[in-house]
């Protein structure tokens, strides 16, 4: 998994096979966006302006990238506050109730190819 460009830049250098790679970055760039439909990387998509700023890139390329979704269960990890990230108040990941909402849309999209879903509820959990 690698979440910026800078670990997929080291991974292709260290001989990695990057396209069975997601990358799973909050927040990406247009560049990173960018680069990882060049090399081929599958993108977990965090939201839905991620999803069209994905297409417009992919399209613009005339390339197609499978993309997972990122969902937020809103589930408690039961761990602080801070590092709890499926919560319904995290800013991370698409709600559950419009995942497939979304997943309709980016099938009508250009460039977008739709093949998973990921959850990540939170960090250091007992």
């Amino acid at each position: 998994m690698f979440s910026v460009y800078g670990e997929l830049y080291m991974a292709l250098l260290a001989g990695i096979r990057v396209r069975k790679s997601f990358s799973m970055g909050i927040s990406k760039t247009d560049f990173e966006l960018q680069k990882a439909v060049e090399i081929g990387v599958k993108v977990s998509v965090d939201s839905l302006d991620e999803l069209h700023s994905l297409s417009r890139i992919a399209d613009s390329l005339d390339k197609t990238v499978e993309i997972a979704f990122r969902v937020n269960p809103d589930v408690s990890p039961k761990t602080h506050p801070k590092i709890s990230t499926g919560l319904r108040s995290s800013k991370f990941g698409i709600p559950s109730e419009e995942v497939v909402s979304a997943y309709r849309r980016a099938s009508e999209l250009p460039g977008i190819s739709p093949a998973g879903i990921h959850c990540h509820i939170g960090s250091q959990i007992l």
